[in-house]
């Protein structure tokens, strides 16, 4: 249902209909969309705006600034730092809530910058912290984007380890979409390989 409305890009019935999802189903559908490079660019643009005050929608947002073009702007990073920001001083409030969300948008703009070593520092803070909160699917996300991180420089072998790990992850939560998005991206490093 969300789904239709992200693609028409319909803001305010977008913030209608999310105030009547839960805030699991909102998750769930941002997570297994991601593959979808239209769906990135719409939140990234949503966040932009600044009429989307959810924290979740943020935190998609600032990871989505990421990954919704192949250009990366200066706007991308600071929209992204923005969202930093909002887990910081929500993270004052409840830092085992917010943790691992701080540390995945900081190792996204470490890789996104060339910082490949403060980027991999990040990203396993962010999987260790996810995993401390009890946060399967974040865990998940932050394994599958620390995976990319790794094989974008050449790292096949810790990069297949973490989709391994993201995989367990999503089949614990029960994302058919995600497990069957790291299975595929799984068999391509296989057949690379072999």
């Amino acid at each position: 249902m969300i789904d239709a409305y992200i693609m028409q890009k319909d803001l305010r019935h977008l913030v209608s209909v999310s105030v009547n999802i839960t805030w699991t189903k909102l998750h769930s559908t941002i997570i297994q969309c991601w593959p979808t490079s239209h769906h990135r660019s719409v939140i990234c643009y949503y966040l932009d705006i600044g009429q989307l005050k959810s924290i979740m929608i943020i935190f998609y947002g600032g990871l989505s600034c990421f990954h919704s073009s192949r250009k990366r702007s200066k706007k991308h990073t600071k929209l992204a730092k923005q969202a930093i920001n909002v887990m910081r001083e929500k993270g004052g409030e409840s830092s085992w809530n917010y943790l691992n969300k701080i540390h995945l948008l900081e190792a996204e703009i470490f890789s996104a910058t060339g910082k490949k070593d403060h980027a991999k520092v990040s990203f396993n803070a962010a999987i260790s912290a996810a995993r401390s909160s009890k946060f399967i699917h974040e865990q998940g996300l932050a394994c599958e984007l620390a995976a990319l991180h790794c094989l974008k420089h050449g790292d096949n072998e810790d990069g297949s380890n973490l989709l391994e790990q993201a995989l367990e992850c999503y089949t614990k939560w029960g994302s058919q979409v995600k497990i069957d998005s790291i299975t595929k991206q799984l068999e391509k490093i296989a057949a690379k390989a072999g």
